[in-house]
């Protein structure tokens, strides 16, 4: 089929092609949804594939697809393969690779007070990184055989919370408040 003299469809081997930038579905009967369908055989893939490739290596593409299983999947073409960076699961979704928030951009857990999600945000506001919790409870922070925080870099304590044992609070690295079975313990 042409359009103003340039071909706009046409039909191959494996389907169809369709020339030009854009593809319109238009509900012209202006009720419910205008559907685009893509549906694999039995044991196929239906998937939507982007390229915008620069014309250096061929590998600038990203695809949708949804194999056997209902489960969507969203992949990018890295190294000669394809690794999928984001999946719908039975239980939820699962992300490979990290989940990049900018600042002031929060990580939003919980239904809060009128439907806000807020129970629990995580956020970075450009200077400082904050953990708020606005739900019922407390922040309950959990390790099997204690929890430590620390610097950044991991290597000076700043406090411990030992399971069964101490509490100990620490000034440049160096021990200064402990707990222990008779008491406690100050250094300085």
């Amino acid at each position: 089929l042409y359009y103003d003299n340039t071909k706009s469809l046409e039909t191959t081997s494996t389907g169809a092609k369709v020339n030009g930038s854009k593809i319109e579905v238009i509900n012209t009967a202006n009720a419910g949804d205008s559907q685009l369908y893509l549906e694999a055989g039995e044991g196929g893939t239906a998937f939507i594939q982007f390229i915008a490739d620069n014309g250096d290596d061929n590998t600038d593409k990203s695809r949708i697809l949804q194999a056997d299983g209902a489960n969507l999947k969203i992949q990018n073409y890295d190294s000669g393969s394809w690794a999928t960076k984001f999946e719908t699961t039975s239980d939820g979704a699962k992300v490979t690779g990290d989940l990049i928030l900018g600042d002031n951009n929060a990580l939003r857990l919980g239904p809060g007070p009128s439907g806000n999600t807020q129970d629990l945000k995580i956020y970075h506001d450009g200077s400082q990184s904050y953990i708020d919790d606005t739900g019922t409870g407390r922040i309950h922070i959990r390790g099997d055989d204690g929890v430590h925080i620390q610097s950044l870099t991991g290597t000076e304590d700043l406090a411990a919370f030992l399971r069964n044992g101490a509490v100990e609070l620490y000034y440049d690295d160096v021990k200064k408040f402990e707990t222990d079975s008779n008491g406690i313990t100050i250094t300085g």
